[in-house]
């Protein structure tokens, strides 16, 4: 199998080969792939690049084949396996069908049912398309993304994801969907970030939901750990059996045992009756609510016919 160190020994090797120099490809928009007319071109090669002080490896991809632009600035490469580096240690290792390396970009494009596994945490992602940047240790997904996370049994959905692989914490947008298997519990945001090592959720605009009880918030906090999910800047808490409404400023919603603590400006409604306090404490096992701190009770007068 053939190594290259770097894509610069690359274009050594085809001034080798006789290659004659053509004029550069036409500047296309940033992000995106680009045509290559290949004009060299190898089978089962390993691709390496380094720092810039040679100290530590910034990325490595075994392709089944590997073909170059002659001017050597951008790479197609086929049937891929690597490992994108920090501080000289891999941290995501990757599968596609087929990539793009764009060397004046500084940036690698995979696509084809992608995969990719944090070597740390053992958390995986599946998506179509992702674009790596090496100088910002960042990497981005288009498409459907499922991220799954096996001590959690947890798994995040969503239309697009950014990832900070030093800071191991990925940002989910687009319809977002967080479920965690072992409990019935789900929760929609438009924008989610997961902190990988702190196994917290902090998403935007929330519905949260598990058998017959719902929540709505425009702010939330899920701690995996401690299975509790801090909601703020207002909320709506709902029932089906029996029927019941719960609005306050904030409130915790801990999963074991089940039960809700809401604070401020509590409005609490079942039937005809209206309850107002301070706080509520609700326990979705026995679908019972206390409502304590300058209570004001209102029994609504029901017109007979």
């Amino acid at each position: 199998m053939r190594v290259v160190q770097g894509l610069l020994l690359l274009l050594t090797v085809a001034t080798l080969a006789g290659c004659s120099a053509e004029r550069s490809a036409p500047e296309v928009e940033p992000n995106a792939a680009i045509a290559v007319k290949p004009t060299l071109s190898f089978d089962n090669i390993i691709l390496t690049e380094s720092d810039q002080q040679g100290k530590g490896q910034l990325w490595e991809l075994k392709a089944k084949k590997a073909e170059y632009s002659r001017d050597g600035k951008v790479a197609m490469v086929m049937g891929i396996e690597g490992a994108f580096f920090e501080k000289g240690q891999k941290t995501l290792l990757v599968k596609a069908r087929e990539g793009q390396i764009q060397t004046e970009a500084r940036m690698i494009i995979l696509s084809g049912n992608v995969e990719a596994r944090s070597v740390r945490r053992k958390t995986t992602f599946t998506t179509q398309q992702i674009r790596w940047l090496p100088d910002q240790n960042r990497i981005e997904a288009t498409g459907e993304v499922i991220l799954q996370e096996p001590v959690q049994r947890l798994t995040i959905t969503g239309n697009r994801l950014e990832g900070d692989l030093a800071g191991n914490q990925m940002t989910l947008s687009g319809k977002v969907t967080a479920k965690a298997a072992q409990r019935d519990f789900t929760l929609h945001a438009t924008q989610a970030v997961w902190n990988v090592d702190q196994a917290l959720v902090q998403a935007q605009e929330i519905t949260a939901t598990a058998l017959q009880d719902s929540i709505q918030a425009p702010q939330a906090s899920w701690d995996l750990k401690r299975q509790t999910l801090e909601l703020t800047r207002g909320l709506t808490y709902q029932r089906t059996r029996p029927k019941l409404n719960l609005m306050a400023d904030t409130a915790r919603w801990e999963q074991q045992p089940n039960r809700i603590t809401a604070q401020g400006n509590i409005n609490y409604r079942q039937g005809t009756l209206q309850v107002r306090g301070n706080t509520a404490i609700a326990d979705l096992q026995t679908g019972t609510v206390e409502v304590k701190g300058e209570v004001n009770t209102v029994l609504e007068a029901v017109a007979l016919r």
